[in-house]
């Protein structure tokens, strides 16, 4: 007796599963939004993470030309 509801098929398969993506089944607008916003967010992540480890880095060899006095080189003090 087969009890599988007629959308599963042979091999237990259903696209009923796509219906609980968020934006809707298969390949749609929604994907791509997703798609999109996520690139865009890697990106504004990127550029933020460097430019807070350039002004650590900034500010670490500012403090070490300071404790150096000044000198832009251990060599020219």
């Amino acid at each position: 007796m087969n009890t599988a509801p007629d959308s599963v098929d042979q091999n237990g398969l259903t696209d009923a599963v796509a219906a609980f993506f968020t934006f809707g089944p298969g390949f749609t607008t929604g994907m791509y939004v997703l798609t999109v916003l996520g690139i865009a967010l890697f990106a504004i992540a990127m550029v933020a993470w460097v430019h807070t480890e350039n002004r650590r880095l900034n500010e670490a060899a500012d403090r070490l030309r300071a404790q150096n006095g000044g000198a832009t080189s251990p060599t020219e003090g």
